[in-house]
């Protein structure tokens, strides 16, 4: 466990202090700080091998932004997976006394150099607390597409909107947003299909969660991507950057959403944040329910009940009573998907 709010306190200080992705870089750069800190700290490496191991995993591993450029592929999903391998065996290279670049933050041509700024983290601050400014997500999209969820499920919900009604949907966002997911920075998103590309795509999540009223697992297989009905109505989504929602952002994640339909309706919702969020975060009952959810098709109900009391009583039980339950998880779905999704 302190291994784990290690992890988390890196990859987040890290995150705060350094815009990676304004910089040209991906999340998974400090990935390689953080889970090589975590992992020497698991292999009960000194301060001195931990600093090896961090120089090691991340000198090999800088992420280029431009796994986020369309056309996007898998291995946007599959690069942290990999960074987080090589930062474990990272780590058990510097148990063997393996030592890394010690240039590695303020040195010729390191990390200082290539942001183009200096780093400044008060690593002399011992608390462990930063888990609790993480968020969860509601839906299964990228974190600033679920104030734009939330807000186009609550029209459709509340003045019963039937998609094939629905002649055209202005989504305004922050910028950061609209160049990520709405068409700005890294390319067109008028053409998503595979799960790579929609989940990262607000046009298609806007227009997935009109036809569906959810936005799950499902709403990611590549055939429901494919669609013709999917793709006819996200080419009639329209996201564009709103100056008021950048200057408000990252303190607060909003989303305007307007929707007209065929005989001239119009409706709107400003959402200000979102469920799951810093503001509003998810109770345990709303977690427990997506975890119901997501895992329905690889555990039956009486080991997602074990599951779950055992996260429960995680103070109190050995970790390795989890790990027992969670092996026991089946890798493909084998079990019928019947839970409707959160609300």
């Amino acid at each position: 466990m302190l291994a784990l709010a290690v992890a988390y306190e890196i990859q987040c200080r890290f995150s705060a202090a350094v815009p990676v992705m304004a910089k040209g870089f991906n999340h998974a750069t400090q990935l390689a700080i953080s889970a090589a800190a975590s992992a020497g700290r698991l292999l009960g490496l000194s301060a001195v091998e931990i600093a090896n191991a961090i120089a090691i995993a991340t000198v090999d591993n800088v992420s280029l932004a431009c796994v986020h450029a369309e056309p996007v592929s898998q291995w946007k999903g599959f690069s942290p997976g990999m960074t987080g391998m090589r930062a474990i065996y990272a780590a058990s290279l510097a148990r063997r006394g393996f030592e890394g670049p010690s240039g590695l933050f303020e040195g010729p041509d390191g990390l200082g150099r290539m942001f183009a700024q200096s780093i400044d983290i008060d690593w002399e601050d011992p608390t462990l607390e930063i888990v609790s400014q993480t968020v969860l997500k509601k839906y299964c999209s990228l974190i600033h597409g679920q104030p734009v969820l939330e807000a186009v499920l609550d029209l459709k919900r509340r003045n019963s909107l039937i998609a094939a009604n629905v002649e055209h949907v202005r989504c305004d966002v922050f910028q950061g947003a609209f160049d990520f997911a709405g068409g700005g920075r890294y390319g067109s998103k008028d053409h998503p299909q595979v799960k790579e590309q929609a989940d990262y795509n607000l046009k298609y999540l806007v227009a997935v969660a009109l036809l569906d009223d959810q936005v799950g697992p499902a709403q990611l297989q590549p055939v429901r991507i494919q669609a013709p009905d999917a793709q006819a109505l996200l080419a009639r989504v329209e996201v564009r950057p709103d100056e008021h929602f950048t200057a408000r952002y990252p303190r607060e994640l909003n989303a305007r959403i307007t929707i007209q339909t065929k005989d001239q309706r119009i409706f709107v919702k400003e959402q200000l944040g979102y469920e799951g969020g810093l503001t509003n975060p998810m109770s345990w009952d709303q977690t427990v329910e997506k975890f119901h959810w997501l895992s329905e098709p690889f555990a039956d109900e009486d080991l997602r009940g074990r599951l779950i009391e055992a996260v429960q009583q995680l103070d109190s039980r050995r970790i390795s009573d989890l790990m027992v339950l969670l092996a026991q998880v089946r890798p493909t779905a084998v079990f019928p998907a019947t839970h409707p999704g959160i609300q």
